[in-house]
């Protein structure tokens, strides 16, 4: 289901889409030869078998996921089965460490970067899959990496570097280990409050709308998830649902619909949602910690599971 969405930022500006990047190469690139103007093969790396560990298996996948592959091939953008292999390479970098997985991100972006037809695919594609609002392998952490390496690139004229400059800016909001911003709330329960004010080892932020379908799918999967209700029973997780609109009598006629186990307020500005954070859709989440520090910004629920799940385990053990 797609999210519905409230800022469409520079919507004027032509998007790096991979539909139009492979045109562009289908009509320009077809009289010039090169030794790459043929099928490029693509080979999943064969991890080590010393390596045991998912998460060191995954590591070293991201790392060498494009050795059999030439990013500096202009042929490489109109190969055959280039986007789902990107695809699966994208699923890895969600899996490895963040360190691991900004590297190897950077170093392709990079290396793409020696030919201009195969960079603007890969922007084209790092924006489809780790920033497109609907994708569920969708990451702002990684579209950051994406985007500095992208900017980097001496390949971009001034008009293309326009929306990712302008996107760069609106991911640095509240980005992973920064402090959310603080902004003031009216509790549903009455009187007012701060967000760092709310003490709890784990804040999990639900900004949604009201009527909005895609918040009432993602609002069952944190009430249904296994993980999410341990960590709330142990008394670590706290949910705090944020209406950020101005449908005052609209917001009083649906509190009902928010789980009792959390705390449900409203923003007292519409600033939070128009300038202090980044609300690309909604729902919109934010993770954050004892010291309101982003955990995570926004994930996809089986990216924001698997984060919880991991600090699950700590608690365990």
């Amino acid at each position: 289901m797609n999210r519905y969405r409230i800022n469409k930022g520079l919507a004027r500006l032509a998007p790096l889409a991979l539909v139009a990047v492979a045109a562009w190469c289908a009509v320009s690139c077809g009289g010039r030869k090169s030794a790459g103007d043929r099928p490029q093969p693509f080979a999943y790396p064969v991890v080590p078998g010393v390596l045991t560990e998912e998460r060191a298996k995954a590591d070293y996948a991201v790392a060498h996921f494009w050795d059999a592959s030439d990013l500096s091939d202009l042929a490489l953008a109109a190969a055959p089965g280039l986007e789902p292999f990107f695809a699966d390479w994208v699923r890895e970098l969600n899996a490895a460490a963040p360190d691991a997985s900004s590297r190897a991100l950077a170093a392709t972006i990079t290396a793409a970067g020696a030919d201009s037809t195969v960079l603007r695919w890969f922007a084209g594609a790092t924006e489809k899959y780790l920033y497109d609002p609907n994708s569920p392998h969708r990451n702002e952490d990684l579209y950051a990496v994406a985007l500095d390496a992208i900017l980097a690139s001496p390949h971009l004229d001034s008009l293309e570097r326009l929306r990712p400059a302008f996107q760069r800016e609106r991911v640095r909001k509240a980005m992973r280990g920064t402090v959310a911003p603080d902004f003031d709330i009216a509790l549903s329960t009455g009187g007012r409050a701060r967000l760092h004010s709310v003490d709890s080892d784990l804040l999990l932020l639900y900004f949604y709308n009201l009527g909005c379908p895609a918040c009432a799918e993602i609002r069952s999967f944190l009430e249904n998830s296994p993980v999410v209700s341990a960590l709330m029973n142990y008394g670590r997780l706290t949910v705090l649902a944020v209406y950020p609109d101005e449908d005052l009598k609209g917001w009083t006629d649906h509190q009902n619909e928010i789980p009792f186990a959390w705390i449900n307020a409203r923003t007292t500005s519409t600033a939070v949602k128009d300038d202090i954070y980044d609300f690309r859709a909604i729902p919109t989440l934010y993770l954050l910690d004892a010291d309101k520090r982003v955990i995570a910004k926004d994930p996809a629920p089986p990216r924001l599971e698997t984060i919880l799940a991991g600090m699950n385990e700590q608690n365990s053990n």
